[in-house]
Parts: C-alpha cells; sequence; structure tokens
C-alpha cells in the first residue's frame, strides 16, 4: 500500500551526489517518510518489494559508476513503521569474481538478486572481454552469492 519514488539531488552530477528514497502513502499524494544517501554514480534502477510478506517492504537500489568499468552496486532498506533499516548485500565471494572488471547487470526477483558481468582475460582491453559472462544469484533468505544456470 506504498509508492516509492527515487531521484537525485537537484542540480548534482551524473556521477557523483546523493539520492532520496520517498515513502508515500498508496495513491502517492501524502508523504510518509524518507531518506537521503550518498551516491557514486548514476541511479540505474529501483526495486520495490516484499520478500517476506509482511507488513514491510524491501527496496533495491541499483546504481552504476561513470567510468569505463561501470561498476554496479546495490543498497537494499526495508522499510516498516515509517522507518528505513539497511540491509547489508554480502558479496560475492573471490572465487565468483574472477575475472570480473565491471559492467554488472543486476536484476530482482522472486526473492532473489542476480548479478552478471563479462568475463575478462588477462590480456583483455575493457572494451572487449573474451571470457564469456557469469551470472550469479543470492537468494535474500540465505545471504549466500552461487552461480546461476540462467543469464540475464
Amino acid at each position: 500500500g506504498y509508492t516509492v519514488r527515487v531521484c537525485c539531488g537537484p542540480s548534482e552530477l551524473n556521477s557523483v551526489g546523493s539520492y532520496a528514497v520517498r515513502v508515500y502513502d498508496s495513491d502517492g499524494l501524502n508523504f510518509v517518510a524518507g531518506i537521503i544517501k550518498v551516491r557514486e554514480g548514476e541511479l540505474v534502477k529501483l526495486w520495490v518489494l516484499d520478500f517476506d510478506e509482511k507488513d514491510d517492504i524491501e527496496i533495491v537500489i541499483w546504481t552504476r559508476v561513470a567510468g569505463s568499468g561501470a561498476y554496479g552496486k546495490l543498497e537494499m532498506f526495508k522499510f516498516k513503521d515509517r522507518s528505513f533499516r539497511e540491509i547489508e548485500i554480502p558479496s560475492p565471494a573471490d572465487s565468483l569474481l574472477k575475472g570480473y572488471a565491471g559492467h554488472d547487470i543486476f536484476d530482482v526477483r522472486d526473492g532473489t538478486v542476480y548479478r552478471q558481468f563479462p568475463l575478462y582475460r588477462a590480456k583483455d582491453s575493457n572494451a572487449t572481454p573474451t571470457g564469456g559472462t557469469r551470472c550469479l544469484k543470492l537468494k535474500l533468505s540465505e545471504k549466500v552469492w552461487t552461480l546461476s544456470d540462467k543469464s540475464l
């Protein structure tokens, strides 16, 4: 029963600044609560979910750093009783990131976060990865990244 809006700070650069998460009633007219977070990179996508089907919502925000690496980052918040609580998203194990050099693509569905990226070999340039792609998944209930058998 909420409307969630996310926006960058006014007159800020795309590459750095802040973003605001604002929660309104279901009609989107009456402000309920909000937070402001530091941002490195552009806002790419927002997901509003209810993983545990309780009286709360989870808000997941994807940002992408400006520059040739286009490194992605996810931040997640639980919103309940008019307040926000940040939820830590763990990093994948180093073994799952072998060949990683940015260019992340994220998706969130069915209680799972998916993260796909190209794989780089030692002599690859940033523009031409030759190692294929890897897709990881993180079940939010388990908090452990594993290889996914799906691609985005």
